[in-house]
């Protein structure tokens, strides 16, 4: 699932490929149960600050309480696609 691009620092291209098989991978007696945690993480590290929290929330047997106010004020969400861009990553 775009292995070489992942390898190369570009984990976009699996992040598109695993939103373009979901309704497979939740059809997957194999992988349903743990894609949901994979796709977070993938979105947390992509830049939205909240998906690693709620994967934490998936696998927790205690649940862990997700509460916006507990993420400092002092960051800021940014918009990923620019600064990719704006590092000059494929040049």
């Amino acid at each position: 699932m775009k292995k070489e691009e992942l390898e190369a620092g570009i984990p976009l291209a699996t992040y598109a490929a695993m939103l373009e098989l979901e309704e497979q991978y939740l059809d997957s007696k194999v992988f349903a149960k743990i894609y949901p945690e994979v796709r977070l993480n993938f979105e947390e590290f992509l830049g939205l600050p909240l998906a690693g929290m709620q994967a934490m929330e998936l696998i927790s047997p205690n649940g862990i309480k997700t509460k916006e106010a507990s993420i400092s004020n002092s960051f800021k969400p940014v918009n990923a696609a620019q600064v990719f861009l704006s590092k000059q990553i494929w040049s």
